[in-house]
């Protein structure tokens, strides 16, 4: 992991080396974003799980009340349910925020690479971020620009 992580393959992204050089180059005010970013996120996480508590809690008293899990159970059961209720969403939001963006990205970059001057050199950069680099390089080494 080590190995390939420091020194990625040609047709891979250097993600130990951009993440470096980026970090580097971030100003206060992208600190400042950060930062904003996390409190924000932390909140919406903390209303999310009062709502999962909500359901899981009453599908553990619901189980209690009908004789399906005793009382001493109850909280395996609801950690279970909670489990699998992470299970379900997860690759909901993966396919909607990550498998759906790396698409229209490398649509876009492929429409843009196709009105390209004919003949000659044209040469194109790309920006995106690091979750996205793998899936859209992958998509132009299976189906090409052109």
């Amino acid at each position: 992991f080590l190995v390939t992580t420091c020194f990625p393959g040609t047709r891979r992204l250097d993600l130990l080396g951009s993440v470096v050089l980026h970090v580097a180059a971030f100003k206060l005010r992208t600190w400042a974003a950060f930062a904003l970013a996390l409190v924000v996120t932390t909140q919406v996480c903390r209303v999310s799980g009062f709502f999962f508590s909500l359901i899981v809690g009453g599908v553990g008293e619901v189980a209690t009340a009908g004789n399906v899990v005793d009382s001493a159970g109850r909280g395996n059961f609801e950690d279970t349910v909670n489990l699998l209720m992470v299970l379900f969403i997860w690759p909901q939001v993966a396919t909607a925020v990550l498998f759906d963006r790396d698409e229209a990205m490398y649509q876009a970059i492929a429409a843009r690479a196709a009105s390209a001057p004919a003949g000659g050199e044209y040469r194109m950069t790309a920006v995106c971020g690091a979750a996205h680099a793998n899936g859209i390089l992958s998509k132009i080494a299976e189906r090409g620009l052109s």
